[in-house]
């Protein structure tokens, strides 16, 4: 068994911290400060450097409360929209970084330009409307007529079509074809953002797979 530590978290006072730092400054040594104030050494060494006594538990938010709802607000946005963050794209250079690297003081990695993976562990436990989903891919093509307009101008020309042939009323007699293409390669989908319950998220993507394609014709009466 490890030896176990003689310190509790963070079981001293301000006070405490305030004596310790004054015992420092008297050039005594951490190692007796840290035996007669019982404060780990750690803890001596990041006051003595701040110079702070207030006492800080766990890790600091580098975004402040409003922009992390205002962050919050904008993955489910994209979601919505079909262009939902994935967790890399969000730690990228686009999205927090370059935001945090030019308005706020931060530990992220400027040299790869990304931020750091507990700020995003972080993050998700203060905002637990979002929740890492599977990506439905959707062809460019269809997403682009995903449009509330176009939809519109479908059902307007269709219900002008059932008019003409006066089908209205004769379920039996309208038939719809619809055609689905079948993967037969194994695809992955990928994690991303989208709030918390959404039954779908939806990802623009290309298919570059082999498919075989089924079609099935049937009336609104279901013959």
């Amino acid at each position: 068994m490890g030896k176990k530590c003689r310190f509790l978290r963070c079981n001293w006072t301000r006070n405490m911290i305030e004596e310790s730092l004054e015992l420092l400054r008297n050039r005594n040594s951490q190692w007796f400060v840290e035996n007669h104030c019982d404060i780990p050494r750690r803890t001596l060494r990041y006051h003595s450097k701040s110079g702070s006594s207030e006492r800080n538990l766990g890790c600091h938010k580098i975004l402040t409360e409003d922009q992390e709802k205002d962050l919050e607000e904008r993955i489910i946005r994209f979601a919505n929209i079909e262009f939902p963050l994935t967790p890399v794209g969000l730690l990228m250079s686009r999205s927090v970084f370059e935001f945090v690297e030019r308005y706020i003081k931060h530990p992220f990695n400027k040299v790869e330009k990304f931020a750091v993976r507990e700020w995003f562990r972080g993050f998700m436990k203060r905002h637990p409307r979002i929740s890492r989903t599977k990506a439905q891919p959707m062809n460019p093509a269809r997403a682009v007529n995903l449009n509330p307009v176009i939809v519109k101008d479908y059902f307007t020309k269709l219900g002008a079509v059932i008019a003409q042939l006066d089908l209205k009323g004769r379920p039996k007699n309208i038939y719809n074809m619809g055609e689905k293409g079948i993967r037969l390669t194994v695809h992955h989908k990928q994690n991303v953002l989208a709030l918390k319950g959404a039954k779908r998220a939806h990802l623009v993507s290309h298919e570059h797979a082999e498919n075989v394609t089924a079609v099935a014709c049937v009336s609104v009466m279901g013959a």
